[in-house]
């Protein structure tokens, strides 16, 4: 480990060389300089890796106050002050000391103990010495004890400057102790290893910040958009809050807490299995959802741009039926720089409302799914917030509620009202999967296009992108075909096996399991959230069907 020692005076170098070499410490540089030039050169050595430093009187003082490692002090002994006293016993000159505290409290009571004609000045500051010296030379002072810059500015002005110095028994206990202190570090960092290995192995990340955006642990390196998200809430953070943290692919459910004792905030992070979160925050960067294109140049979407930023504030209510791509609307409206919360008007509760206000930043979007299912008070703690911080509150629901009291309404009407997207959004979700499949689809042909605007879709957006997905994925061809999309839309609709009735009831269900698995084509996300269970349920289920016999 390195040991910096900082030298306010030649001599005492030379003494701290002689010290470390007696001592056996390899890794000592030694520094000179006094008071700010020796801050200025502790700082800088341990922004090159120093892991303690060695000084004494007022330089060492102030290092303490710039660095965040061991600083070890060489006192002045009894011995050191008996030393310079005695080098100015003189009954016909005067003496006097002048000293920042730390040095003048020692001499003072060595000074008292020995009966010594010594006056001493403390001075807490610097430019305050040069006034005290003027002083002591107008009344007919000859000798000043103290430090190098005491020492400096005595003998500038005319006065015979005595050095008080550090003697070899005095910087021996210095170095002792930073050898103690150094045997303590390297102990403490190896535990503080074998600790961040054990943590590395959680299943859980830890990320521990300070209120100045400090990193002070992290046990794995979670991307810099999702950190510097995180960085940001620290400082809202008062007691503890829990959300999903998501984006392109990465899913997170995030627990922080402070700890207030050292006032720090520690995040856990672990992948977020459960398909609906009160509240999910995902970032700007990845704000785009496939089939958004579609709604930007529907003539619907440029009915929503005539908002206005105080009716944003207010709340806007997205009406429409379940699949109609109000959440695309919502993600359209978003300002695509900020964090866009999706909130579960299902699941949220009092806890959740007051974690809003830590995880929504400036211009941030509060995008509330079943918003019918929130109280009046709810909404309008929900309302003041956005508008504190100059974002957007959209509330969406299947039906418009009775009691709007004001907020504006967008009806979204079902895609069998508007199929003029049609042929705009199958082109929009064949480029998505082309690219998500490594497909080169060119388009539809025109009687396969008729098919697809005659289908009545009771899922909405939702039901034409499955069918394009089954297309993509069974077409042999360079155009999806009349055939191919037909079979697409039967086997985008319910279930068409014969319901297995022999077996017990977890075979039942297996199958049941199964079937739904591989028509949602292996997807485990989709599959969970038709069948209402988390993909961690999924998992255990198919892979107990395989440990029986069953076929995957």
């Amino acid at each position: 480990m390195k040991v910096v020692a900082i030298a306010p005076y030649k001599g005492l170098g030379i003494l701290m060389q002689e010290v470390a070499n007696s001592l056996q410490l390899e890794d000592v540089e030694i520094l000179y300089g006094d008071l700010a030039e020796g801050v200025k050169n502790a700082v800088r050595a341990e922004q090159e890796g120093a892991d303690l430093i060695i000084s004494r009187g007022g330089t060492a003082e102030r290092i303490k106050q710039r660095v965040n490692i061991p600083v070890i002090e060489i006192e002045v002994s009894g011995f050191d002050v008996l030393r310079v006293l005695s080098l100015v016993r003189d009954k016909q000159k005067k003496a006097a000391f002048v000293g920042f505290p730390v040095l003048a409290k020692a001499v003072s009571t060595i000074s008292k103990l020995t009966s010594s004609a010594v006056d001493v000045y403390a001075i807490n500051k610097e430019e305050s010495i040069e006034t005290r010296l003027q002083q002591l030379k107008d009344q007919d002072y000859t000798f000043v004890v103290g430090d190098v810059i005491t020492v400096e500015l005595a003998e500038r002005i005319g006065l015979h400057g005595i050095l008080l110095t550090s003697g070899k028994e005095s910087v021996q206990q210095a170095f002792l102790k930073a050898k103690e202190t150094l045997s303590y570090l390297e102990s403490f960092n190896n535990k503080n290893k074998q600790l961040l290995q054990m943590l590395k192995q959680l299943k859980q990340w830890i990320l521990v910040v300070d209120e100045q955006q400090n990193i002070i642990l992290e046990t794995k390196s979670v991307s810099s958009f999702f950190q510097q998200y995180l960085l940001q809430v620290a400082v809202r953070v008062q007691s503890s809050c829990s959300f999903v943290l998501s984006g392109k692919e990465d899913r997170f459910l995030i627990k922080a807490n402070r700890l207030q004792q050292d006032n720090l905030i520690m995040y856990q992070i672990e992948p977020a299995y459960e398909d609906e979160a009160a509240i999910e925050v995902r970032l700007g960067q990845y704000a785009d959802t496939p089939g958004s294109e579609g709604l930007y140049v529907s003539r619907w979407m440029d009915k929503a741009r005539h908002f206005k930023k105080d009716e944003y504030a207010r709340g806007i209510w997205l009406i429409g039926e379940s699949g109609s791509g109000r959440a695309i609307l919502a993600r359209y409206l978003h300002n695509v720089h900020a964090p866009f919360l999706r909130i579960s008007g299902k699941l949220l509760n009092k806890q959740h409302l007051n974690e809003l206000n830590t995880v929504l930043l400036e211009e941030g979007t509060i995008f509330v799914r079943d918003a019918d299912q929130l109280n009046r008070v709810d909404i309008e703690k929900m309302e003041k917030l956005v508008k504190d911080r100059s974002g957007k509150l959209l509330l969406s629901a299947a039906e418009e509620p009775q009691d709007k009291r004001g907020t504006a309404v967008f009806n979204l009407p079902p895609l069998r009202d508007r199929n003029e997207e049609i042929p705009v959004l199958t082109k929009v979700f064949i480029s998505h999967f082309n690219n998500m499949y490594g497909k080169q689809i060119a388009g539809v042909e025109e009687e396969g296009l008729e098919e697809l605007i005659r289908f009545e879709y009771p899922g909405n957006v939702t039901d034409l992108q499955r069918i394009i997905k089954q297309a993509v994925l069974k077409s042999t061809g360079e155009y999806l075909s009349k055939e191919c999309i037909l079979e697409s839309i039967s086997s985008s609709n319910l279930l068409k096996w014969e319901l297995p009735l022999h077996g017990t009831l977890a075979e039942i269900e297996s199958e049941i399991i199964y079937q739904v698995w591989k028509a949602e084509n292996q997807n485990n996300t989709k599959t969970a959230a038709r069948l209402g269970i988390n993909r961690t349920t999924l998992w255990r289920r198919l892979k107990e069907r395989v440990e029986k016999g069953g076929r995957t």
